[in-house]
């Protein structure tokens, strides 16, 4: 049982990293130049002074979130949904929520699709 369980393990991992050889940065990047998709440049770091001007000295907001699912089928999982918004002012803003059908009184799959759906435009 567990050595059946090992091979397919392995088999999955050589199929994951054949897919992700294909996948390189390098050859990405080069597709993208010669198929003048994306011109690609190289950022300028910034000093204080410039950065003053760009935003009027009202500093620098960075967000990041992010939305893990766990569980299997309908309506059997929850998705825990967290985003954090950081200033160079000092501003700092944290959010966390849940979302699960069993929460939710007598919905459709189809309802809740859609809710779903809202909710995470609305982070947006």
């Amino acid at each position: 049982m567990l050595e059946e369980l090992k091979e397919k393990l392995q088999k999955l991992n050589s199929i994951l990293c054949s897919k992700n050889n294909e996948l390189n940065r390098k050859s990405i990047r080069e597709y993208l130049i010669n198929n003048d998709i994306v011109g690609i440049k190289e950022a300028v770091k910034l000093n204080e002074q410039q950065i003053r001007e760009i935003t009027d000295d009202k500093g620098i907001v960075s967000v990041d979130g992010s939305i893990n699912n766990y569980g299997g089928l309908y309506p059997h999982y929850v998705s825990l949904i967290r985003a954090v918004a950081l200033g160079t002012k000092g501003f700092k803003a944290e959010r966390e929520d849940i979302y699960t059908p069993l929460l939710e009184d007598d919905m459709t799959q189809e309802e809740d699709a859609i809710k779903e759906e809202q909710r995470c435009l609305k982070w947006k």
